[in-house]
């Protein structure tokens, strides 16, 4: 008899690399980017379809910790609409800082859009890895 090793689904995303969010959760990926060095600006954009909720995860990691917090300033804007082809695009901006890893819910301009896109950037001072991510919710 072989012995197998058997590794939980949760532990094997993360050393694949895998978003463990959007797995089980409902969320999709729809855009990322990654920015790394001094004063990293990295923009991540998507596109969903029929989305219940939007959201951005980001974190902000200094490449050196001794010099200490390194924040970031993120905004934005998601672009709805409804009603098919040639119907009115509605925009809702969005900043936030951030200093370390979290998640936010995006404002949506409509209530329930066939189509929205979602861009998304960050604005750095420091030395730092910055990782903006986009999801949708269906």
């Amino acid at each position: 008899m072989t012995a197998r090793l058997l590794i939980p689904p949760i532990v094997a995303a993360i050393l694949l690399g895998v978003p463990v969010l959007a797995s089980g959760s409902g969320l999709k990926l729809i855009g990322e980017d990654t920015a790394h060095g001094l004063d990293p600006y990295p923009q991540a954009t998507g596109t969903a379809h029929r989305p219940r909720a939007l959201f951005i995860k980001v974190d902000v990691v200094a490449t050196h910790p001794e010099d200490g917090v390194v924040e970031s300033d993120f905004e934005g804007d998601t672009q709805c609409n409804a009603g098919g082809r040639g119907s009115p695009v509605k925009v809702k901006k969005f900043s936030f800082p951030a200093t370390g890893p979290l998640m936010r819910k995006l404002p949506k301009p409509k209530g329930r859009p066939d189509t929205c896109f979602v861009n998304a950037r960050a604005f750095t001072g420091g030395v730092a890895t910055v990782t903006v991510q986009l999801f949708a919710k269906k």
